[in-house]
């Protein structure tokens, strides 16, 4: 079973995940990545922090709020629902998650609900930015070649040569192929995307920050609203059979304006698995200590109820990876 990819949060950031299918076959001509360097055009800065800290901009005084990006910023120039901020270390676009509470878990009276969803439960968040998209193979490939390949006690921030990863080792350079820039990356474990959230300026999102950022206030039970997921919305079941180029379903955004939430590639978050409380709750962290981390979102192969936002994978190891 594939498993997870990378997506960033500022007070938060995320990795993403595979899960069954194949990748299509990439143009065989190797391309570096500093092929790929994107141009930071924005002088806001996020500053990333714990959970539970909220997000902050420095520069604010004097700076027009357009330079946040698509959205307009709030009166009081700070970032409002919607905004959005590239990345200088890679060129990731983040997109701003207001703060506020929503319903975390499932009903109990829900069909489709499993007992890893249960007690739904109110959680109140502080606002953060997050990806709008997957971590793609370009920006994984200048982060390996920044920091190598070698991540805690040994264990690899990706597996080359094996399942579905695209990225290879040629002498001691990481590349990937010209076709295959713009793909999720694949094969990567949890402290790989650990790391490199780190090394990009932020973190892996807690498991309530990926929820909310997927399924808003309301708590939708997909990321597009309640609907039904279709081939239009997200890329799952037999809709392609392979791994998409990110934000390539623009119509499945969720409220925030993350894209492939639902569907595509597994995502990691920080937490540790454990059972949910039914007490209301104030930033989440997570068990302090676990056997395994959690996965969140579905792949290209999952089944619809895979892609419900409150859905949690907890088979994978730390060691394992993302597709």
């Amino acid at each position: 079973m594939p498993k997870a990819l990378v997506r960033l949060v500022l007070a938060t950031l995320v990795l993403t995940a595979c899960r069954g299918g194949q990748i299509p076959t990439p143009s065989p001509e190797p391309l570096p990545i500093a092929a790929t360097t994107a141009t930071d055009t924005l002088s806001l800065t996020p500053t990333p922090g714990a959970p539970g800290e909220p997000a902050t901009l420095t520069a604010r005084d004097g700076v027009e709020t357009d330079t946040l990006g698509a959205g307009t910023g709030g009166d009081d120039g700070f970032p409002a629902l919607g905004d959005t901020w590239a990345r200088p270390a890679d060129g990731m676009v983040m997109v701003y998650v207001l703060g506020g509470t929503f319903p975390m878990g499932s009903a109990e009276d829900d069909p489709e609900a499993v007992p890893d969803e249960l007690p739904q439960h109110m959680v109140t968040l502080d606002g953060f930015w997050i990806d709008q998209t997957e971590v793609t193979n370009g920006q994984f490939v200048r982060f390996l070649n920044d920091q190598g390949n070698s991540g805690e006690e040994g264990t690899p921030m990706i597996v080359l040569d094996q399942g579905y990863t695209l990225v290879s080792q040629v002498g001691d350079q990481f590349v990937t192929t010209e076709e295959a820039l713009d793909w999720p990356v694949l094969m990567v474990t949890w402290h790989g995307a650990a790391s490199y959230c780190e090394w990009a300026g932020g973190r892996l999102p807690t498991e309530a920050e990926w929820e909310y950022a997927a399924r808003g206030p309301e708590g939708n039970l997909y990321p597009w609203g309640n609907a039904f997921p279709t081939c239009d919305l997200a890329n799952y079941g037999d809709c392609s059979r392979v791994a998409a180029r990110v934000g390539s379903r623009p119509a499945g955004a969720s409220w925030c304006g993350a894209l492939d939430m639902a569907g595509n590639v597994w995502e990691w978050v920080n937490d540790w698995f454990g059972p949910y409380s039914g007490l209301p709750q104030e930033n989440p962290t997570g068990p302090a200590s676990g056997e395994v981390p959690v996965l969140r979102g579905g792949g290209w192969h999952s089944p619809r109820w895979e892609l419900r936002a409150a859905y949690r994978q907890h088979e994978v190891p730390s060691t394992g990876c993302n597709g």
